[in-house]
């Protein structure tokens, strides 16, 4: 798909007929009206009958509007049905979908394959440095040139490429020629050699999303969607498939607000890391399937959806925990030395307590949270050396907290940090978690202790 043919729409109001998936008969006129805040509505002339919802997981609504262009509404929910006086055959209706394609008519989302994605990470341009405008003052004017940067692309996995490219967001000029807009946008794409579902596409964007806020210390935000799919052929007796392009209306849960911190602000910048981009990309997607739940645990926070401390602090400590079992060695002593030590304590017992005493000790060859954490912090200790001092101190609150707010143990209430100190854990535990992610990602530990010693700011999800 050629990045000339993204069109940049914040809202869209989309006229023309609509119908049940299952009953072409039902057409109804009726207007979809789209803002990533406020979501999908559709709003007809007239309803559906209301056995049409009784599905719990909505029902899929086809569309053709006023200029002939197909579109689908997927997991559509009645919201209102209202009749107009007492004229039969008259009322208007409301409904709510969870996603819209436009460009195609897709009556089951299980057969929905994209071969290609492509967005505009609303919040990257600072990160990315591109510069993309030049001036000069001539005499007696004032000239503009607008460069188009290189595009990039390289492959991320076997099946997996990655691209990135510019795109005009419009140009507009005042019709007395005294002021003029245009934008430069970039555009990433993800390209599949097999094709994907739209959840994995969905895990693909929130992959890339989670990679770009880790310098950056604020959410990406996915606009704009377009993507290349594959659907049955429509001629007769044709069983290949044919590659449709189109566009994803999709609500966000948070509104983007202003633009990304300045450059300074940024843990690092793509000029940082240019020669070694790809290499440090694709280890973060290779290493996806091992790390995804820390991904998950850690990016939660920076999601925009402004979690409690609480939360945070449990999915930190989790993700801190989740990280050392799938990296590192997670047993206290080897197997045969552990099995042969249960096999006395065992036959050491009476008979009535052995299953007892077998259950109870299924897990208790697995590391503490206390001595993770312990051989976490000396992969990086200066996190802990410049915000905790001791490390042990550091470690005990740390445990004693986490074991008060997820078992309640109300002898640990006292010694559970809350309030300001409560912050404290949580920007160190996720200068931790930062840390370990970057040291995957491909820097080393002296580059990861210079970039947080060095940094101006802490993500606003800490405080």
């Amino acid at each position: 798909m050629d990045s000339r043919s993204i069109v940049f729409t914040k809202e869209t109001e989309i006229s023309g007929f609509w119908w049940p998936a299952d009953d072409p008969e039902q057409r109804l006129p009726g207007k979809l009206v789209f803002s990533p805040a406020e979501g999908l509505t559709l709003e007809l002339m007239g309803a559906f009958p209301h056995d049409k919802f009784e599905n719990p997981f909505g029902v899929t609504v086809l569309g053709e509007s006023t200029f002939k262009e197909n579109v689908t509404l997927h997991q559509v929910y009645l919201n209102e049905s209202r009749t107009l006086g007492s004229l039969p055959g008259t009322g208007l209706s409301t409904c709510v979908a969870v996603r819209a394609y436009v460009g195609a008519h897709i009556p089951n989302s299980t057969d929905v394959e994209f071969k290609i994605i492509k967005y505009y990470p609303f919040s990257i341009e600072q990160w990315l440095r591109n510069k993309t405008i030049d001036y000069d003052f001539p005499p007696g004017g004032f000239e503009v040139k607008f460069n188009n940067p290189e595009p990039l692309s390289f492959k991320l996995t076997d099946d997996l490429t990655f691209g990135l490219s510019y795109q005009s967001s419009g140009l507009s000029i005042n019709p007395y020629g005294t002021d003029i807009n245009f934008k430069y946008v970039p555009i990433m794409s993800l390209e599949s050699k097999q094709p994907v579902s739209w959840n994995r596409i969905g895990e693909l964007i929130t992959t890339l999303n989670n990679f770009l806020s880790l310098p950056i210390m604020e959410p990406v935000f996915s606009l704009d969607v377009q993507g290349t799919i594959l659907l049955p052929s429509t001629k007769e007796g044709d069983e290949t498939q044919e590659e449709v392009e189109i566009k994803v209306l999709l609500p966000l849960y948070d509104t983007p607000v202003g633009e990304s911190p300045h450059p300074v602000e940024m843990l690092y910048t793509f000029d940082d890391i240019s020669e070694v981009f790809p290499e440090y990309l694709a280890n973060w997607f290779e290493k996806e399937a091992l790390l995804g739940p820390v991904y998950d645990l850690f990016f939660d926070s920076f999601s925009g959806k402004r979690t409690n401390l609480v939360t945070t602090f449990l999915n930190y400590a989790q993700a801190l925990e989740t990280y050392h079992i799938r990296t590192m060695e997670g047993d206290i002593d080897p197997p045969k030395i552990h099995k042969k030590r249960l096999e006395e304590i065992r036959s050491s017992v009476p008979e009535e307590y052995k299953e007892w005493v077998r259950e109870n000790l299924i897990s208790s060859n697995r590391k503490t949270l206390k001595m993770r954490l312990k051989e976490l912090i000396e992969l990086n200790p200066t996190v802990v050396n410049g915000r905790a001092g001791d490390h042990d101190a550091f470690i005990k609150r740390v445990k004693d907290t986490r074991n008060y707010y997820t078992h309640y143990v109300p002898t640990l209430e006292e010694r559970a940090a809350a309030g300001g100190r409560l912050k404290g854990l949580i920007i160190t535990l996720g200068l931790l978690i930062e840390g370990l992610l970057l040291y995957q990602m491909g820097f080393d530990i002296p580059k990861i202790q210079e970039l947080q010693r060095s940094r101006k700011r802490y993500p606003p999800v800490w405080y």
